[in-house]
């Protein structure tokens, strides 16, 4: 915190953490981003007790929401544009399971 306070960027160690489950807690109740609690089984799992380690796992479990927020969202509109499943699966690598749900949430159906 005083890294980002005093340098306007946070630069982590490659110590090992003891306490993962706490380090992990603390900074979702400090930042309100509660994913940092989503990572804590796979973290404790996977060996990855450095903050450099945990880090870059919160950071790689961000790009792939943003990736599938970004498919959700381009699969919604081409569901809207009445593009068949074979061509929004195409594009987005989305399965046909999600593809449904998206629809549903549109009160739409899918074009086959």
């Amino acid at each position: 915190m005083v890294q980002k306070r005093t340098n306007k960027g946070y630069h982590p160690s490659s110590g090992v953490v003891k306490h993962v489950d706490a380090v992990l807690k603390l900074l979702s109740a400090v930042s309100g981003n509660p994913n940092f609690e989503l990572i804590i089984p796979e973290v404790e799992e996977g060996g990855l007790s450095t903050m450099d380690a945990m880090i870059a796992r919160f950071e790689q479990r961000a790009e792939a929401r943003g990736e599938r927020k970004a498919n959700d969202s381009s699969a919604a509109e081409m569901i809207k544009d009445g593009l068949p499943v074979s061509k929004i699966q195409k594009y987005t690598k989305l399965t046909v399971e999600r593809l449904e749900e998206i629809a549903k949430s549109l009160n739409t159906t899918l074009v086959m």
